[in-house]
């Protein structure tokens, strides 16, 4: 497992933002990335899109849009804050 493909990085990059990885994944993706660009680039595309949707989700919830009440704003937001710190999805 030392050596792997672009397509196994990329596998890797994209389970990073869902779930914990294991140590050898994270040693092989982090010391593929090292030596390769474009896998440098595809991972980092990949948290700036993170970063984007968190920030819409955010601001949307801040706005003050009357369309939704509070209380179901409010779970919205703890759903997406137990999915990306991998806890799963909370019963609704």
């Amino acid at each position: 497992m030392i050596l792997l493909s672009c397509r196994r990085v990329a596998e890797i990059s994209s389970k990073e933002l869902d779930a914990r990885l294991r140590l050898t994944e994270l040693l092989c993706g982090g010391f593929h990335r090292l030596m390769c660009g474009p896998c440098q680039r595809y991972r980092a595309q990949l948290r700036a899109i993170e970063v984007a949707t968190r920030e819409a989700v955010r601001t949307d919830l801040d706005a003050g849009d009357e369309r939704l009440p509070d209380e179901s704003k409010a779970r919205i937001s703890r759903r997406l804050e137990a999915a990306a710190v991998g806890g799963g999805e909370p019963p609704l």
